[in-house]
């Protein structure tokens, strides 16, 4: 083999081995951003989770989150309903930036999932439910009735818990000031519950007392 030849292999070699680290570090780095991604993408979804239910003590509640057990929350206001939405198109906005990632396909889903969640609520926001704040069947003071006694998903067990609940309750008359109002403001936009459900209503809350 003539000295040329052999400076030819040795440069085949060379690239060769050039492309295979080329190629290896791609993939290390590509590796290391799919795991970036995946890490930002599971405190976002912890984070949206968080504030969420920071938005709904007594759903908290309702799954176990026992860090707003002292808060009753109220979900009647427009402060409450204007930050809601405030929140919800934050969250659009990040999701964007996350459907351009390295994700795998769950993850994807997830995404697209979270997405028809807040797209689904952002159209809702102009729906006035607000003016009938609670039915004969579901509300906060039937939710606040049946979980009295302890056996519900807020335990009554320690000095700390009834704490936590009576901080709870002091937060009702506020409600029922917003619920009263919002009523009114629904009577006002011929906004309301048929009479046979009121009239039930009114009975069951006259049984509370």
């Amino acid at each position: 083999m003539c000295p040329c030849q052999k400076k030819m292999k040795r440069a085949i070699i060379l690239v060769g081995l050039l492309a295979m680290l080329t190629t290896s570090c791609l993939k290390e780095k590509k590796e290391q951003l799919i795991q970036s991604d995946q890490s930002a993408l599971a405190t976002f979804f912890a984070d949206y989770q968080a504030q969420y239910l920071a938005f709904f003590p007594l759903e908290a509640t309702q799954q176990g989150v026992d860090i707003h057990n002292g808060t009753l929350g109220n979900t009647l206001t427009a402060s409450h309903r204007d930050s809601l939405i405030s929140f919800f198109q934050t969250t659009e906005q990040k999701l964007a930036v996350f459907e351009q990632k390295s994700l795998s396909n769950k993850e994807r889903w997830q995404v697209e999932t979270l997405r028809f969640t807040v797209e689904s609520a952002l159209k809702q926001a102009s729906i006035p439910f607000h003016e009938i704040p609670f039915n004969h069947m579901e509300g906060v003071p039937w939710t606040l009735a049946s979980w009295a006694d302890g056996k519900g998903p807020q335990p009554l067990s320690s000095l700390d818990d009834h704490k936590k609940w009576i901080n709870r309750l002091q937060g009702f008359q506020a409600w029922s000031d917003t619920a009263i109002a919002c009523f009114r403001s629904g009577m006002g936009n011929e906004h309301v519950l048929p009479k046979p459900i009121v009239i039930r209503m009114i009975s069951q809350l006259r049984d509370l007392s």
